[in-house]
């Protein structure tokens, strides 16, 4: 059993009171909402994180009810689903929508127990940290459901998603809370009898205890790349072998169309997944003490780029002890990932010591490439290379099949790099020039996001409470704009 410490005291607070106390202090002040925001953001966690007693709001009521708020992924809207508690295990309560109970079986009910008590929970807390238990009764809620996310029988569909509005206290500013620990778990076409669910569940949970350690520890949220990439790590910590389906999906994409596409600017794309999976696997290789560095990123004080740059230089003591936590070292860092990405040497940095091999090289078209924030493109090379026109941002290396890095124009070596070093992922398109010396390949992009596969392909969604940047509201009105543009 959890130590009590780690539990949170419940409180019955009432929302009337609390909601004129705000309106009070708001108008006295004359607070803007940005001011607002900051003043609060305190209050608002410390409110959050001692959960009300009871239900505010028609729906959600808490773990112990059979009504939850669930978001439809499809239209971005909150909806009402009844899911009655089937089974308890030791960390976990497994519910289920009635709509669904005919596709699970007893013994998958069990098998789904087991595995959360006794592997997926132990092994994640141990590697990331604990969950918030704001209901106070030590256990995490498995909703298990048909997701709404628009899947037509092939394609993407959501496996998963952890809702950081049920981690606070139900009110007029967080309406839709469930006031409990809990993540969402597809069950069509995903199915709980397989590992892939389970690997699911163990990158929910990732999300969950990072919203505790960051949201609601520190009111803050980390780039959603570093986020993925942790949930990707915990995945692998839970399977303990390398997800076969993201190495395939990162060679897929290389074959097909070698963009340069990566996790930095996060669209939840299967190129998104694929290489933050690689990435945060060639950090856990090489560092000094194995997956420990994924704790470490999670806690760093450093919410972008920078917990990463800061744990590399601790854990990955052997080739960047000397390095500074700065944009600079970043882009060290990628383009060392890049080139062990293509050159896969089962020693040093360059490479993956063994543990993952047949990486298909990058052989991006020749020519002027579009590319966004850290997003990198390699091409074949035969003979030194002077850059044409580039991006004020725009780096090149020159790379041989040995390892060999040169920095500096004319480059020489097998292969040309260039990339693209804007730090904000939020960053405009950049333009950056490569040799012409083999034949350009011409499969659109369109084609191979989705055609790659024959089937269908799990992915996850993270939402975030009413007013943050991935908020159903928010998701809703980004979906709006991009129809609107003809995207």
């Amino acid at each position: 059993m959890k130590s009590s410490k780690n539990r949170v005291l419940i409180f019955r607070i009432n929302r009337k009171l609390l909601t004129k106390f705000f309106i009070l202090i708001i108008n006295k002040y004359q607070l803007s909402r940005k001011i607002q925001m900051k003043k609060f953001i305190s209050f608002l966690v410390l409110c959050s994180a001692i959960s009300v007693s009871g239900c505010w709001a028609d729906g959600g009521g808490g773990s112990d009810g059979n009504e939850f708020w669930a978001a439809d992924m499809d239209t971005n809207e909150y909806y009402k689903v009844t899911a009655p508690l089937y089974k308890e295990g030791e960390y976990c309560k497994i519910h289920i929508e009635n709509e669904s109970r005919s596709l699970i079986s007893d013994s998958t009910v069990d098998y789904i127990i087991d595995e959360f008590d006794n592997r997926i929970y132990p092994k994640i807390t141990s590697k990331f940290g604990n969950e918030s238990d704001v209901d106070g009764n030590g256990k995490i809620v498995l909703l298990i459901l048909d997701i709404r996310d628009g899947y037509k029988g092939s394609g993407g569909y959501i496996a998963g998603y952890f809702d950081s509005t049920n981690s606070l206290a139900n009110s007029v500013f967080y309406p839709h809370s469930n006031e409990c620990d809990m993540i969402y778990l597809d069950c069509n076409p995903a199915r709980p009898d397989t590992e892939d669910f389970q690997m699911t569940v163990a990158h929910e949970f990732q999300h969950l205890i990072n919203f505790t350690q960051k949201g609601l520890s520190d009111g803050i949220s980390q780039a959603t790349w570093i986020n993925e990439g942790l949930s990707s790590g915990a995945e692998y910590v839970y399977a303990e072998q390398h997800l076969s389906n993201r190495i395939r999906d990162y060679n897929s994409h290389q074959t097909d169309y070698s963009d340069g596409n990566n996790f930095y600017k996060w669209d939840n794309e299967l190129i998104d997944y694929a290489t933050v999976y690689l990435f945060f696997q060639w950090i856990r290789i090489h560092s000094n003490d194995g997956d420990s560095i994924y704790k470490d990123i999670l806690d760093s004080s450093y919410i972008d780029y920078n917990a990463v740059v800061e744990q590399v230089k601790a854990h990955l003591s052997d080739y960047y002890s000397g390095i500074s936590i700065d944009n600079s070292s970043w882009t060290d860092i990628m383009t060392d990932w890049l080139i062990a990405n293509q050159i896969n040497k089962t020693s040093g940095k360059f490479g993956y010591a063994g543990e993952i091999t047949s990486l298909t090289e990058m052989n991006s078209k020749s020519g002027l490439k579009d590319l966004y924030p850290y997003e990198g493109v390699i091409r074949n090379n035969s003979s030194a290379y002077t850059p044409g026109f580039s991006g004020d941002n725009i780096i090149y290396r020159g790379i041989t099949a040995d390892g060999t890095v040169d920095s500096t124009s004319d480059y020489s070596g097998d292969f040309i790099l260039a990339l693209n070093t804007n730090p904000e992922d939020s960053g405009d398109l950049e333009e950056a020039t490569l040799p012409a010396s083999v034949k350009d390949q011409d499969k659109p992009l369109s084609n191979i996001l989705f055609s790659q596969k024959q089937g269908s392909y799990r992915i996850d969604a993270v939402i975030g409470a009413p007013g943050s940047g991935n908020s159903l509201e928010e998701l809703k009105a980004k979906k709006k704009a991009k129809k609107n543009s003809g995207e």
